[in-house]
């Protein structure tokens, strides 16, 4: 069983624990053309591919200046600063949790691909939706495709964004958060980060253990759920 979830746009460069079981991304070598190539884009044009603030765009810039891929020093579940990994409370966990994260966790990425929670990286800022203009395969979803390789015959467990998820394009079983009848992006990445949790602390691998979720007041909506999806409802 692997777990797959979107990363976070906010990383913490200053924490410098780094656990035991430590390792490299997988798909470090697709990970340098990618940044090779954002370190030759010129300013406009990293503008026109972020389309964000000039503060952001000039973080970016010193960012990729300042670091090498090859020196990651930071644990990718420690670095990444959202509501989800907060919710999450990684540094919390006891080593057994941890473990379970380690052999089931994937966190997918623009830059890295898939990250499993221990992977050493560096501070980057690129999403999945952005269109690379000028890169050798622009579209990232198209790049990315190797990753289903990755997932073999494994059951996926899809708490990740549309943005991240449609990456992966074996079937997958959709975790979903409502309140209100809708799902609201804040709640329901906080909702995430505690169903990771969740699963780890009771080392769950079954979807009957995983329908008895009930943190954050959420509970199993039997009547929207099936085979492919659970719901779950906060109210």
């Amino acid at each position: 069983m692997k777990i797959i979830i979107s990363p976070a746009k906010t990383i913490n460069d200053h924490n410098d624990f780094n656990y035991h079981l430590s390792s490299n991304p997988l798909y470090l070598d697709q990970a340098k053309k990618l940044y090779d190539y954002l370190k030759g884009l010129d300013r406009d044009m990293m503008k026109d591919i972020y389309k964000c603030s000039d503060k952001l765009v000039d973080k970016t810039i010193e960012d990729l200046r300042r670091y090498d891929l090859d020196k990651g020093h930071i644990n990718a579940l420690f670095a990444y600063d959202g509501i989800q990994y907060k919710a999450m409370a990684p540094s919390v966990l006891d080593d057994d949790a941890l473990i379970y994260l380690n052999d089931h966790l994937c966190i997918l990425s623009g830059l890295y691909g898939l990250l499993r929670p221990f992977d050493l990286i560096v501070p980057y800022r690129l999403e999945m939706g952005f269109d690379l203009k000028g890169f050798k395969e622009p579209d990232l979803y198209k790049y990315w495709q190797v990753l289903n390789d990755y997932f073999k015959d494994e059951m996926i467990i899809d708490l990740a964004s549309n943005e991240y998820s449609k990456v992966i394009t074996k079937d997958k079983i959709k975790i979903d958060f409502i309140n209100d009848d809708k799902i609201k992006a804040t709640y329901a990445k906080k909702a995430r980060g505690a169903f990771v949790r969740f699963l780890a602390i009771n080392k769950i691998t079954s979807i009957s253990d995983m329908e008895k979720f009930n943190d954050l007041g959420y509970h199993l909506d039997k009547e929207r759920s099936n085979d492919h999806h659970l719901v779950f409802n906060g109210g």
